[in-house]
């Protein structure tokens, strides 16, 4: 059900079930609502990014935090050490400086420390989230940094934020509380630990340490591409999914479903790219529908499967689904859904259709680099 909320209307918010949902698709909307949320909050403020830049957005940002620790807000911060790499401590100084507010580095890149342990390298923090006074939430595949803020009002990375308003916003507060926690963090007085199970319209989807929990976003994918029966929409920067995933796309649209996959048509991490040129031919010839977004860098993590909508920090790769903390909001509701692939459907306006011609085109060397590194994904 599409409703208004009274103090936003960049666009158009939907009821779905007892939360409030809207999609940010673009750096200008994802950073006005994301302010506004920051400098209306009375209570508490959570962040776990893993790319905090320290640029003129990381700024803005930080600057909007530390307003809100001075006026005694709780400010709490996770960031990745190495999604945050040139980050450095200084940038934090001030923030740190205020009695309500506490700044954590994930994994920091410390060889020198007594309890620094190499095997723990990839594991990374690469959940997006921000979490305000305990009712409204921002996820998706979004950092803070220029590339999706540009300084000059240039046009930013494409990218796809959900921001909540609701009871589901408890279940991603309990989320960084385990992390803080995990961090050596104090927690506050009433934290549950267990979120609740998606049971609901509106669910959180987390990757977390636990081997129980590490596979459960890839887990909740294959559920809905298996019972698919009228379509298949993904969005996808990084998309190299392992061999059970892509058999079960396979599957689908061998049983008549349209399978559509939306990729950059320039990474901005090269060697997925190339490893993508490899994967491509696989994927036209298997019938799946291939689109490369042209305008600017895609960084969107987006599935569209029947009814089902998830979007959040998850990329299709091996890095997500075996090292990473990752976490997604999965949404369940036709009004919503068709929102998020007309919304989709727009984005393949601006992008190509790759034809069976046209891969044959590719430069040989590409293609035996890219098929060299597809053979490697799970290592990238």
């Amino acid at each position: 059900m599409q409703t208004e909320h009274p103090e936003q209307t960049l666009t158009p918010w939907f009821a779905v079930g007892t939360d409030r949902l809207r999609l940010l698709s673009d750096g200008q909307s994802i950073f006005a609502a994301l302010l506004q949320a920051i400098e209306s909050a009375e209570r508490e403020i959570l962040v776990e990014i893993y790319w905090f830049a320290a640029d003129a957005a990381g700024a803005r940002v930080r600057d909007a935090l530390l307003a809100a620790a001075r006026r005694g807000v709780t400010v709490r911060v996770v960031y990745d050490s190495f999604g945050s790499l040139y980050t450095n401590e200084k940038f934090w100084s001030e923030l740190r400086r205020q009695p309500s507010a506490r700044v954590r580095i994930f994994g920091p890149l410390a060889p020198w420390r007594r309890r620094f342990k190499f095997g723990r390298l990839l594991r990374r923090d690469h959940r997006k989230l921000v979490v305000i006074d305990s009712a409204r939430a921002f996820i998706g595949g979004f950092n803070i940094g220029n590339e999706w803020w540009p300084p000059d009002g240039a046009r930013g990375w494409r990218d796809d934020v959900l921001e909540l308003i609701g009871p589901t916003a408890l279940e991603i507060r309990s989320l960084f509380w385990l992390s803080w926690r995990k961090l050596g963090g104090g927690l506050p007085g009433r934290v549950p630990l267990i979120p609740r199970e998606g049971n609901g319209l509106v669910w959180l989807i987390a990757n977390d340490r636990r081997i129980s929990r590490r596979r459960e976003i890839r887990r909740t994918y294959l559920q809905h591409i298996r019972r698919a029966r009228e379509s298949i929409d993904i969005a996808n920067a990084y998309f190299l999914p392992d061999h059970i995933v892509f058999r079960a796309l396979r599957a689908a649209r061998r049983r008549g479903v349209p399978v559509r996959i939306l990729l950059p048509e320039k990474n901005d991490v090269p060697h997925f790219g190339l490893a993508q040129i490899a994967l491509i031919p696989k994927l036209i010839r298997d019938g799946f529908e291939v689109y490369l977004y042209r305008p600017v860098t895609f960084h969107s993590k987006t599935a569209i499967i029947d009814d089902f909508v998830t979007i959040g920090s998850y990329n299709l790769d091996h890095r997500s689904w075996r090292y990473n903390l990752e976490c997604n909001l999965a949404v369940f509701d036709r009004p919503f859904a068709e929102m998020v692939r007309k919304n989709f459907e727009n984005d393949l306006k601006e992008a190509r259709l790759i034809t069976e011609a046209e891969i044959h085109k590719f430069p040989l060397l590409l293609q035996t680099a890219g098929w060299l590194l597809l053979k490697l994904s799970f290592m990238l």
